[in-house]
C-alpha cells in the first residue's frame, strides 16, 4: 500500500472482493493512522 500511495500519486485505493465488488476504500489517512499506532506499541 505504501508503494501505491507514494509512487502512484493515489489518495484512495479501492478494496474489492474475489468477485471484484467494492467492499471498502483505504485512504492515505487510514494508512498513516495504522502505521502510527503500530509504532506507538
Amino acid at each position: 500500500l505504501v508503494r501505491l500511495f507514494s509512487q502512484g500519486g493515489h489518495h484512495h485505493i479501492p478494496i474489492v472482493d474475489s468477485a471484484q465488488r467494492l467492499v471498502g476504500i483505504i485512504t492515505q489517512s487510514d494508512l498513516i493512522r495504522a502505521l502510527y499506532r503500530a509504532v506507538r506499541v
